[in-house]
């Protein structure tokens, strides 16, 4: 009985000790984020609509929030209105301003600046992270045309060199064009929930002390 109690306070007290450790380390901004971004059979991922995502660490503290369509943009109707001139603007966490708000934004700022000048103009942003330029045409050809751009500006990365010939982007799936242009014909499949090493703040800043070590 004695081992069994003895074994028992040891068990407590780690489980204690997690917690508090746990606990800490999410205090210090390593407990996981809610993701803005859901699993999309087409796309490998695509944002969340409607939603709303605060992001706060020692350099930053901003909040991305999404319309009906799934854009970090105003709300806006798929039908253009009479007069007014729309520009896409397609890309990955850069375009989407991962790390700044909007009004800090070149694309808010661009449109802006139109709009001071008295054009009838409307910039969106149709940036996703991680989004190779396969994804963001896949997106283009299904949404985005329907949009009816005037203009399109593609931002393209420099690793969208490599990951364009890929099936995946770190554990999620994603699309693939064919030398002629075509889309592969390959189902995505989810990949389910993430590990719970990447959802607990111990694994996520064991894995930020493993790619300083690496770095």
């Amino acid at each position: 009985m004695r081992v069994i109690n003895v074994l028992l306070s040891v068990i407590v007290s780690l489980a204690i000790g997690f917690g508090a450790l746990e606990g800490g380390l999410r205090l210090l901004g390593f407990g996981p984020t809610v993701s803005l971004t859901r699993f999309d059979a087409e796309l490998g991922w695509s944002k969340r609509p409607d939603a709303r995502v605060e992001r706060s660490t020692s350099e930053l503290d901003i909040t991305i929030e999404t319309n009906s369509l799934g854009l970090r943009d105003d709300e806006l109707s798929p039908q253009k209105p009479q007069g007014e001139q729309r520009v896409l603007c397609l890309g990955d966490s850069f375009v989407l301003g991962y790390t700044v708000d909007r009004h800090e934004h070149f694309v808010d700022l661009l449109e802006s600046a139109w709009r001071a000048e008295s054009r009838q103009a409307q910039v969106i942003n149709a940036g996703t992270e991680g989004w190779s330029t396969d994804q963001e045409v896949a997106w283009f050809l299904s949404h985005g045309a329907a949009l009816a751009p005037d203009k399109v500006i593609l931002f393209p990365f420099e690793n969208d060199i490599y990951y364009c010939g890929q099936e995946r982007y770190t554990r999620y799936p994603k699309p693939r064009f064919n030398p002629d242009g075509s889309l592969e014909d390959r189902a995505l499949i989810d990949p389910g929930p993430a590990p719970l090493s990447r959802r607990l703040a111990t694994g996520r800043f064991l894995h930020h002390l493993r790619t300083l070590a690496q770095g």
